[in-house]
């Protein structure tokens, strides 16, 4: 898509003067506020094609505060009721080697403020899909901005690509970009539901997200989420709900991408090498579409563990 750069600036401008936290003069000056806001836009446009209304109107208001040190929000979070972002200087204070990408963290309060309606943003409409929602933000934001070296979600991001594949892969009605920039988590989760992904599941994933924000280290926890979301991966398969191979083997190609954890201290390895023996059993069997006659295999089951 073609970005009519005046335009952007125009918009802009006019919600720089009516907020009095910014100020139109500060428009194509390297590292402003503003300058940023305005790469923010033309990214975001170009690459999403995304309508920026809602945006242009919470510009308008947005306030820019402080996250509390006593906070358990992580790095970053927005307030949608109150229109206000708030980021960790003391993350900020100590990274000196920007390992937490400022940008990444600057672009991750835009979308919030973007994609704010009512009391939430993005599909944070439900309350299962917090964590997988603070997760596409970031996703997102690394797609515009690059990712960090450090993160609050690395493992909900292994989740929410290997979720984001068994929606394609079962045709699903929506997907995870699509429900984050169109508030539509209601759909999104009845999906995921639909694909065998559970509401149990998905409250485990945000557990272990408040966990990690709370400091505590459960690595356990993500390899028992991780192998539940590859058994219902391998079970699709095996009742032909999932049959395109280049999808399964994307699949398969996620569970050795990320570098989360090191895999031989919490069983990893075994979990990701069980799902691709298991995958490799189902898709040499030409006729494996009983479930029960699955689930009573020992030798697959044992795979798949």
């Amino acid at each position: 898509m073609r970005v009519d750069i005046k335009d952007v600036e125009q918009r802009l401008a006019a919600c720089f003067k009516t907020n009095p936290m910014f100020s139109e003069n500060n428009i194509g000056k390297d590292n402003t506020v503003e300058d940023k806001i305005v790469n923010f836009v033309l990214k975001l446009e170009e690459v999403f094609d995304f309508n920026l209304d809602n945006f242009y109107t919470k510009l308008e208001t947005l306030k820019l505060e402080p996250l509390s040190i006593y906070s358990n929000n992580g790095v970053v979070s927005y307030d949608a009721k109150e229109n206000t972002g708030k980021i960790s200087l003391s993350i900020l204070k100590n990274n000196e080697e920007n390992k937490y990408n400022v940008d990444n963290i600057f672009t991750q309060i835009m979308l919030m403020t973007s994609t704010s309606k009512d009391n939430y943003y993005g599909f944070g409409n439900v309350r299962e899909l917090d964590a997988l929602n603070k997760a596409c933000t970031y996703m997102i934001a690394s797609n515009l901005a690059g990712s960090s070296e450090k993160s609050d979600n690395e493992e909900e991001i292994t989740f929410l690509n290997l979720l984001d594949i068994t929606l394609t892969a079962t045709k699903s009605k929506i997907e995870f970009v699509t429900a984050y920039f169109s508030n539509n988590g209601t759909l999104l989760k009845e999906e995921l539901n639909k694909a065998g992904v559970t509401d149990e599941i998905l409250n485990e994933i945000n557990y272990l997200q408040e966990s990690k924000l709370n400091g505590l280290n459960i690595p356990d926890k993500f390899a028992s989420i991780e192998n539940r979301i590859n058994k219902n991966f391998a079970v699709l398969v095996s009742n032909r709900v999932i049959s395109d191979k280049d999808l399964i083997r994307m699949y398969t190609s996620n569970l050795f991408n990320n570098n989360v954890l090191d895999n031989s201290n919490y069983g990893l390895n075994k979990v990701r090498t069980g799902m691709m023996g298991a995958l490799e059993y189902i898709e040499k069997k030409d006729n494996i579409v009983d479930i029960n006659a699955y689930s009573n295999n020992p030798n697959i089951m044992q795979k798949a563990a």
